[in-house]
């Protein structure tokens, strides 16, 4: 978009979802959500309203920065209940993503568990380093 062009993968705007999983994943650069294996469905859901942005004043994102675009869902109590969470990827898939949904990013993280009396906040950080 700053290049005056219209991206064909809009992850910010209305169809950009963060989605969890359980299942183990080696992630890589070309990846889709085929790859997102064993995707915890109840956790899909949009991108917190005043985000992706750079420069993130929330005190409980620790890779927060000026050269860092910042992506945050935020889960209540009562949005889903789910053991051994292992990863998760920023899609634009919107509610029902196919195979071939474009992935912004997955990853893995050491295994949780997120029960009716969690609330859960994931940060995604991409960092822009200057050449």
């Amino acid at each position: 978009m700053s290049a005056a062009e219209t991206p064909t993968s809009d992850f910010d705007g209305t169809s950009g979802r963060q989605e969890l999983r359980t299942g183990s994943a080696t992630p890589a650069k070309a990846d889709t959500y085929n790859e997102l294996t064993t995707p915890v469905t109840a956790s899909r859901k949009a991108i917190d309203g005043t985000y992706p942005l750079t420069n993130d004043s929330d005190t409980d994102n620790t890779g927060a920065g000026t050269d860092v675009v910042t992506w945050l869902t935020s889960w209540t109590t009562g949005d889903f209940n789910q053991t051994a969470i292992i990863g998760g990827c920023v899609h634009v898939g919107g509610a029902t993503p196919s195979g071939a949904t474009k992935v912004l990013t997955h990853w893995s993280i050491s295994s949780f568990d997120k029960t009716a009396a969690d609330t859960l906040k994931i940060f995604v950080n991409h960092t822009f380093n200057g050449v």
